[in-house]
Formats: structure tokens, sequence, C-alpha cells
């Protein structure tokens, strides 16, 4: 095996490095890649589970070198893939008068049509006895032809192809743009929902804030009551607890002002403790589920309108 070259690309074989040649036929598989029939003899062998390769082998399928891509094995092993005259043409080993292996003094100069090989011309008279024939030269400068054909009719499919991916690209951003619009649509119809819901919670709230403050009023009132009365008996009682009897008027005196005192707290009803009023309740709006799907707003087809 040659050494690796820089590049495995061009002139030469991806398994084997070595250059194209009439002895080494680069041969095309099926999913595009190109090598020597050597290399795809030996392939071909180690997929046939080591048995040698008849010239009608049984039909089937084996892994592309280089991709591992299935590809189907024709009829007759790897010469029934097709030559890649374009590499064989390019090669600077491909030289019309290489010498035949079997005819070692014949010079390969023709190409055997039925077997997609070089042969010489003696073995127009053996093994390809009654084949189809022409020269190297010709054949290449048909093949080329061909090629050109088939690249330009490529060229003109890419094209038309190149111009779908454009008109997908386009829609997918007409339609990324349509969805936007509708999630704005639909993402306002909800902010100003949400709007109204809440000025509907601020006035309900405020109904209870009203009803608490003439709730709270009386309740002030009477906590103020209440402070006083017993801001007032602390300090009588303070007095009585300080009061000190050291002469007898001072005694009618003190016992007259206690007396005084007392009459006044024992007089005096006690109020009520707070009460609240008639309570107001919150009665939830009955609104069916699908009402509210109404009201919001439903998708419709392009034909219809969006209700807000």
């Amino acid at each position: 095996m040659a050494a690796k070259p820089e590049s495995t690309s061009g002139n030469h074989c991806p398994v084997c490095f070595e250059t194209f040649s009439t002895h080494l036929v680069p041969k095309i598989v099926p999913c595009g890649h190109t090598f020597c029939i050597e290399c795809l003899e030996l392939w071909l062998l180690r997929h046939q589970g080591g048995h040698k390769l008849g010239k009608n082998p049984q039909t089937y399928r084996a892994p592309c070198p280089t991709c591992k891509r299935p590809i189907s094995v024709p009829t007759g092993g790897p010469k029934g893939f097709t030559t890649n005259f374009a590499l064989l043409g390019n090669s600077s080993t491909a030289r019309t008068n290489d010498l035949c292996g079997t005819h070692p003094s014949e010079a390969k100069k023709l190409f055997c049509i039925k077997c997609q090989m070089v042969i010489c011309q003696e073995c127009l008279f053996g093994e390809h006895q009654g084949h189809q024939a022409t020269t190297v030269k010709m054949f290449c400068d048909q093949f080329s032809g061909v090629m050109k054909t088939n690249e330009e009719k490529l060229n003109t499919k890419m094209a038309e192809w190149n111009g779908l991916s454009s008109t997908i690209e386009e829609v997918e951003q007409d339609l990324s743009r349509k969805v936007n619009q509708l999630t704005e649509s639909i993402d306002a119809r909800a902010e100003k929902l949400h709007r109204q819901i809440d000025e509907c919670r601020e006035e309900c709230l405020m109904a209870v804030d009203d009803w608490r403050c003439n709730e709270q009023q009386p309740i002030n009132d009477l906590k103020d009551n209440v402070h006083i009365t017993l801001t007032s008996m602390r300090i009588s009682l303070d007095f009585i607890q300080k009061t000190e009897l050291t002469e007898a008027v001072h005694m009618n005196q003190t016992s007259a002002q206690v007396k005084e005192i007392m009459t006044g707290y024992q007089n005096e009803t006690l109020p009520l403790p707070p009460q609240i009023g008639r309570e107001p309740k919150f009665v939830v709006g009955k609104v069916a589920t699908e009402s509210i799907g109404k009201l919001f707003g439903t998708l419709h087809e392009a034909d219809d309108t969006m209700e807000f």
C-alpha cells in the first residue's frame, strides 16, 4: 500500500491511497464515492463471509467503505459498478500504452463496454470475444460529454430546489410573523381584561374600606371613653392609697372626697361592648366557563373574524 498522500481526494483511492490507473480502475458506488476495483473486490469478499466472488454472485447489500451507507452490489461483483472515467482520464498513470496483464506484449488501448474495463487488442479474441469495445480515448471523451450534460441537468435541478428552499424560508418567516401577530392580539386582550378585573377589584375593596370606617367610628369613640375612665380611676386609686389621716378635720374632709369619688363611679353605667353592624357579603359573579371563553375571544379560520 502506498503512503497516505496529503489529500485522499482527486485521483487517489481513499482505501489504499494508490493512484487510479487502467489497472486500478476507479469505480463509483451508488452513494457517489469512488474506489479502485481491487479494494472493492477485497471489500466485497469480506462482506460475503470470506467466500470468493463468482461471476454471478448472489445479490446482497454491503456498507460503503467511506460513509457506511448500505449499497446494493451488482451482479458480477465490482466490475458491475460504473467506471469513473473522469478520474481515469485525469490520472497521470492512465496511459493507453499500459501493457496488458494477460498479454504482456500488447498495450491496453481498448475499453470493453460490457465488462467496463480496459483491455488490449488480443483480449477481443479471447476472454472478451464478441464484446462491444471502443478506444479508451473515445470512451473517455464520450463519458466526459455525458458528465457535462449531467452536470448541466443537475445544476438546473439544483436551481429549482434552491428556489423551493427560498420559498420554504419565506413561508416559514410569514408563518412566524402571523403567529407573532396572533400572540400579540391575544396578549393585548388578556391585558385589557386583567385591567378591567383589577378595576372591579379596586371598587369592591373601596366599598369594604367604607364599611370598615363606618363600623370603626363607634369602636373608636368607646375606646376613648374607656381610656378616659380608666385614667380617672387610676388617679382616684392613687389618691386613696396615698392619703394619711393625721387630724380629725382631715379625716372628715378626706372621707367626704372618697365618698364623692366612689359615688360617681358606682352610679356610672358600664357601656355595652361594641358590636359589628350588618355585615356585607361578597357575592361571586356566576359566569359559565364557556361564557368566559366568548368574553375573552376565540381563534377562527381565516374567513372569519376574531371578536374581542
